[in-house]
């Protein structure tokens, strides 16, 4: 079983009807801003589910999901995007509300 990760300028119904073709599926966050976000790519025989973030911040972009399917026990994975230009005072407070969510 394998996974992708993408970081994408397209919209999502795009990737979406493109790579339902060839058996995958697709969960994502669009970025708020103009274009972008983060998404997951996984098998179509896969169950996954978007997981409620508890970090909270707004110089990063993410994505938590569980994932499970046969021979695939309960996984949680966190997809995050850092833009270059991320100040420290914004790191910290990234790493800081990680570590306590």
């Amino acid at each position: 079983n394998k996974m992708s990760l993408s970081s994408c300028n397209h919209p999502s119904y795009y990737i979406s009807r493109e790579i339902s073709e060839h058996g995958f599926d697709l969960v994502n966050v669009a970025r708020r801003k103009r274009g972008g976000g983060v998404a997951l790519i996984y098998r179509s025989g896969l169950r996954v589910k978007r997981v409620k973030t508890r970090v909270i911040t707004t110089s990063f972009e993410g994505l938590e999901v569980s994932i499970e399917g046969p021979g695939i026990d309960l996984t949680k994975v966190a997809i995050i995007y850092r833009p270059p230009k991320v100040g420290k005072h914004e790191r910290d407070l990234f790493w800081r509300s990680l570590r306590d969510s």
